[in-house]
């Protein structure tokens, strides 16, 4: 074993500068950590979090969604199973459905927060999207226009509940909506953790 492989195969117990010392090669990996966290919506204001998952890209898929109002409340969740399809797919499905609620309940205030990026990216030029989506871009940008609305990213780690019921419905292969008093376990922990503003750390 050369130089350069022992150095990478013993464990320095963090310290480069001894291997330096010996003339060993050392790539350091360095990082950053980030706080993350949950914000409540104005007052009159409802704020939706969605999420997709699929395992496998395309895959056994779902979509989550979670709308709180000020007090951090639940005002309505989601789970539904898509059965099978990319990532993409679901996360814009889950924001569709979402929306789909808020037109039904009349909610005109609406701050949509996702941890999509390319999703924010479609929303503004959804001509760009693929044509699988367009259907479902087509009626967000629908409803969106008859709102006032607002909308931005937030790392996954902020977007827990969001996920946790895009998770479950790939789980349970079932859709179910619910109101603030019918989610039970794992996810109440979220929601508490959320409206009480904790902190969470996203590693860079």
């Amino acid at each position: 074993m050369n130089r350069t492989k022992y150095a990478l195969f013993v464990n320095w117990k963090g310290d480069p500068n001894i291997a330096s010392n010996m003339g060993f090669q050392t790539c350091v990996k360095r990082t950053a950590l980030m706080k993350v966290k949950w914000n409540k919506p104005d007052k009159g204001w409802i704020k939706i979090n969605t999420d997709g998952a699929s395992k496998g890209n395309p895959g056994t898929a779902g979509a989550g969604g979670i709308a709180r109002n000020e007090k951090g409340e639940v005002i309505f969740a989601f789970d539904d199973f898509i059965r099978e399809a990319t990532n993409m797919y679901a996360e814009v499905y889950g924001l569709f459905k979402a929306l789909q609620i808020c037109q039904t309940e009349n909610f005109n205030r609406i701050w949509i927060e996702i941890d999509a990026i390319n999703l924010i990216w479609l929303i503004r030029e959804p001509s760009k999207g693929h044509w699988s989506l367009q259907h479902m871009l087509s009626h967000i940008n629908i409803i969106l226009k008859k709102v006032e609305y607002r909308i931005s990213h937030i790392y996954r780690e902020g977007n827990k509940a969001a996920d946790h019921l895009a998770n479950l419905a790939c789980s349970t292969k079932t859709a179910k909506v619910y109101r603030g008093d019918e989610l039970h376990g794992h996810i109440t922990g979220i929601i508490k953790c959320d409206s009480l503003k904790i902190t969470y750390i996203r590693i860079k």
